[in-house]
């Protein structure tokens, strides 16, 4: 991955038309030697890009929004993650990140390691749009008080808007102290908006008589739960999540084995999706609970050898379970229960097995799944369905998420929304509101200030509508995405990684 500018810029400048935005990289330890000096020296929408090393500090800004990135978001390369450290010292927040950010902050690239505190031992943040993405947390951990909970050894987050994605949580943990609790071993997320987003969590650990998420603890909170590998989470009740009194939920694509006080817990949540889930060979409380859910749909999930139970529905309103291969069977149209034939489970493997891609057999799971989804990505580690969705964490891929918040009133001005995902690799959705039925047009801009894709003008009608841009052919770097209507103009940042 190249980002062959970004060093040698120091003040960029966009066209003010445009975008009127100005923004600096401040480079650590060139321009500052700690990367706390350069939290308080940033202006809105600077990037601290910090060099590699260890940093023994405890960060914190209150300011406004910036990217604070190691030289992964350049080179592409993961031994920059490893080789660049912040390391709390086993005292404090590694960083603490409590402003009102209304536009995204991003935190990219990073290890980070030995924070402790009651909160958010690696990274604590309030009131903020939030994305961490590409790091490793390490050995960070939040011990209660004895009046409150523990929560997030990993990461606290009671932002608008938190997006946690491919990342690595090794050995965070949430400890009780007097009765109290410890939730959220890796990540703890209170209020707002979730997108957690093919993360890694091993050995992740919350300790107490109640403890939830041994990985992920959610409560409050509107989640969407995708592509992340669970194994060898400790909890005594959801050791890979626990998501409690959620608006939608979306649990998608997920691989959960081997985890210690079950697999994922959902408890009171409505109108929520839970498909192409392998969830396997977890111990002491079972696969999949639900508890007081509204409306939930399972399908095409493989749930096989959990003790206890596979899956525990209670006191749920019109639960929908189709397309599922079971252990011991479930009525339902579409359900099995047959060996799924994963190609090396002993490895920890659990694609399944087929014939085109040199195996002995074909898992019964191909080509199985609920007829109207599809396999998006077609390969021996993905699906391969040729006319409908494989079973288990590799197929799918085809669903709507489910609307968070859906709006039903029209929106006062014009306005350019967050992009998601971002930051994105390929392709991101740029959404926005307008109050009425007017022209509008979309133009993006390189962090040059060149025009480097425009949607042309065009009518939209009044309220939410959205774009969805490919950005083939493009290095990765900062873009500038600019909606002008009605003599408004609003720009957006975004992040584009290869």
């Amino acid at each position: 991955m190249s980002l062959r500018s970004i060093i040698n810029i120091v003040l960029i400048t966009i066209m003010i038309i445009y975008m009127p935005a100005f923004a600096t990289v401040i480079k650590i330890p060139e321009d500052y030697q700690t990367i706390q000096e350069g939290l308080n020296n940033h202006s809105e929408g600077d990037t601290i890009l910090v060099q590699p090393g260890i940093y023994y500090e405890n960060l914190s800004d209150s300011s406004t929004t910036f990217t604070l990135a190691s030289r992964y978001i350049i080179t592409g390369d993961t031994a920059d993650i490893s080789s660049t450290k912040i390391d709390g010292g086993g005292s404090g927040h590694i960083a603490k990140f409590a402003g009102y950010y209304y536009d995204p902050s991003y935190m990219i690239g990073f290890t980070i390691q030995n924070g402790q505190d009651l909160k958010g031992g690696g990274l604590y943040i309030q009131h903020s749009y939030f994305t961490i993405s590409n790091n490793i947390f390490i050995d960070n951990n939040v011990i209660s008080d004895g009046v409150d909970k523990a929560c997030g050894g990993g990461i606290y987050s009671a932002g608008y808007e938190t997006i946690i994605e491919n990342n690595i949580f090794i050995d965070n943990t949430a400890e009780y102290n007097l009765f109290k609790d410890g939730v959220g071993g890796a990540v703890y997320i209170c209020n707002g908006d979730a997108y957690i987003y093919n993360n890694t969590f091993y050995d992740n650990t919350s300790f107490g008589n109640t403890s939830g998420g041994g990985a992920v603890y959610c409560i409050n909170t509107n989640v969407d739960l995708r592509g992340n590998i669970f194994s060898e989470n400790t909890s005594n009740w959801g050791a890979a999540a626990y998501i409690f009194v959620s608006g939608t939920t979306n649990v998608i694509n997920n691989l959960v084995f081997n985890n210690y006080g079950g697999g994922i817990l959902l408890n009171y949540f409505r109108n929520s999706l839970i498909a192409n889930n392998t969830i396997v060979s977890n111990f002491w409380a079972g696969g999949l609970t639900c508890i007081d859910a509204i409306n939930p749909l399972f399908l095409n999930n493989i749930i096989r050898d959990n003790e206890t139970y596979e899956i525990l529905i209670n006191s749920s309103i019109y639960p929908t379970v189709i397309y599922n291969n079971i252990s011991g069977g479930w009525d339902g149209i579409g359900n099995i229960d047959n060996d799924p034939l994963f190609r090396d489970p002993d490895n920890d493997d659990y694609h399944l097995m087929a014939t085109y891609c040199g195996d002995p057999y074909d898992s019964p799971c191909i080509d199985i799944g609920h007829p109207e989804s599809i396999d998006t990505l077609m390969d021996c580690n993905w699906g391969l369905g040729d006319s409908r969705s494989d079973m288990g964490a590799y197929g799918g891929g085809d669903y709507e998420t489910v609307d968070i918040e859906e709006q039903t009133y029209l929106p006062e001005s014009y306005s350019l929304l967050t992009s998601y995902p971002n930051p994105f690799n390929a392709s991101t959705t740029i959404s926005f509101t307008l109050p009425e039925q007017t022209e509008a047009s979309i133009a993006i801009y390189d962090i040059t200030g060149r025009l480097v894709k425009s949607f042309g003008k065009r009518t939209y009608p009044a309220g939410a509508s959205s774009i969805n841009w490919h950005a083939e052919g493009l290095t990765s770097g900062i873009y500038f995405v600019n909606l002008n209507a009605e003599y408004i103009t609003n720009t957006r940042r975004v992040l584009l990684l290869k």
